[in-house]
């Protein structure tokens, strides 16, 4: 289970206030238009439509986080790229808004690289070894919706993250 920060959505006027300050205009998000619409089956977050279709019960990944072997197979991998996807839409994230991802080499990164995709987001994927400042100030500069952050590595900053929001 993955924690997913909606307290960036807050930080997210103050992130364009402090652009519009120094001089920049911040850039709008995306907007889906009818050709994007019709072409979003080519986008990268459908990368296994093939697979799932041909093989769905082959083992598309092998997950050996926490010294656990986890396997799942391209139809389980699909469907939780679409829970990923509709986890996104129900939150309110917008076509080309960016989500920030703070998760680590595990199964989760490719359910969540790929299903924010899908959604139409634009994923941000940052390293989990960064100090919880440096990650304010990109989830910040990059203007994010929200972050969703790997739990072994929300253990190690939620408690500077958290307080530098409230």
């Amino acid at each position: 289970c993955l924690a997913v920060w909606s307290r960036w959505r807050a930080a997210r006027p103050r992130a364009k206030k402090d652009m519009l300050q120094h001089g920049r205009e911040p850039e709008p998000p995306v907007r889906p238009t009818p050709m994007t619409m019709d072409n979003r089956r080519r986008n990268l977050g459908f990368f296994f439509d093939r697979s799932v279709a041909r093989v769905p019960d082959k083992v598309a990944i092998i997950d050996l986080f926490g010294g656990k072997e986890r396997r799942a197979t391209y139809r389980q991998l699909d469907a939780r790229m679409n829970r990923v996807a509709s986890m996104l839409a129900r939150l309110g994230v917008a076509p080309g808004e960016r989500v920030a991802m703070v998760i680590g080499n595990r199964t989760e990164f490719i359910e969540f690289f790929f299903g924010s995709m899908r959604a139409g987001a634009i994923p941000l994927p940052l390293n989990t070894r960064l100090a919880a400042p440096t990650l304010e100030h990109i989830v910040a500069e990059a203007a994010c919706t929200l972050a969703v952050v790997d739990p072994s590595s929300q253990d190690r900053k939620s408690t500077r993250l958290n307080s530098s929001h409230q």
